[in-house]
């Protein structure tokens, strides 16, 4: 399959750090290929499980905790690329990778960040960036802020 490379460049942020910084590579990304951006927030179901009065409400309230985010998220990226297009969308689901290996399909390039450490690979890379490095139909971009002490 062709990788769409005038599609969009989807960014998964989740109000980290790492997160924050994917948005705005994605963002610089995207201005310079002269494509739309998506801004993707997967919220993910706790595993306790709420008695039924109480999951609309929790629904609720992470449907604003993501559009907020997302907006947030928004307003920092288009302050520094104005005319770009972006798109912001909430997703509630079990598993983040799953819905950015899916987005990936139509996409020019997925950009999320990784707060995994160490020396290994799979210290290095979460289990979300790890999987769609391994799993993504078009290219990825890991974020990974370097720590203060080794500027």
């Amino acid at each position: 399959q062709a990788i769409p490379v005038d599609g969009p460049v989807v960014a998964g942020v989740d109000g980290s750090q790492p997160g924050r910084l994917a948005a705005v590579l994605a963002a610089d990304e995207a201005a310079r290929r002269g494509t739309g951006l998506v801004l993707v927030h997967v919220a993910t179901a706790d595993d306790a499980r709420p008695v039924p009065s109480e999951v609309e409400e929790a629904g609720a309230v992470s449907r604003a905790e993501s559009a907020n985010l997302l907006d947030a998220t928004a307003a920092e990226v288009t302050a520094a690329h104005p005319d770009l297009a972006v798109e912001r969308r909430p997703v509630r689901a079990a598993k983040p990778e799953r819905v950015l290996i899916e987005l990936s399909g139509d996409a020019a390039l997925v950009v999320v960040g990784s707060r995994g450490r160490g020396g290994f690979s799979g210290l290095v890379l979460g289990s979300v960036s790890q999987a769609l490095v391994q799993h993504a139909h078009c290219p990825v971009l890991v974020a990974h802020p370097q720590p203060a002490d080794a500027a």
